[in-house]
């Protein structure tokens, strides 16, 4: 959940910039009130900070903390369902796919409806 609520508070393009980091260098992002970002890749179950890994610009009110896979599927989501023209568009292709079964397409049909729920607890419902 921490990875919406830096989408609702930051935007979905400040996510990009922090997902573009590469996830073999970084497993967690925590996010300061000063609006420092500090990575974490996990080593032998520990977490010991990434140095040197850029900086993204933001402010900030509280400590958050999230994993960037979790935010990076977020930004998937996004990305998602607005190529399919919005929430209704996605609604309507994943019908489609479990309607007409192309070619087996119920996994399709399940990961634009997770990709819909997803982009609903960030926008709750159409967003244009």
């Amino acid at each position: 959940m921490n990875a919406i609520t830096f989408i609702k508070q930051h935007g979905v393009e400040k996510a990009r910039e922090v997902v573009a980091k590469d996830k073999f260098v970084a497993d967690l992002c925590l996010i300061t009130p000063s609006g420092n970002l500090i990575y974490y890749k996990e080593v032998k179950g520990s977490f010991p900070e990434v140095t040197d890994f850029g900086r993204v610009e933001l402010t900030a009110d509280d400590y958050l903390m999230f994993d960037l896979s979790d935010l990076k599927s977020i930004v998937e989501s996004v990305d998602l369902v607005e190529s399919l023209g919005g929430v209704k568009g996605a609604e309507t292709e994943a019908h489609n796919c479990r309607y007409y079964e192309y070619a087996d397409m119920t996994h399709r049909a399940k990961m634009i409806y997770e990709a819909v729920a997803d982009y609903e607890l960030i926008y709750g419902g159409e967003h244009v």
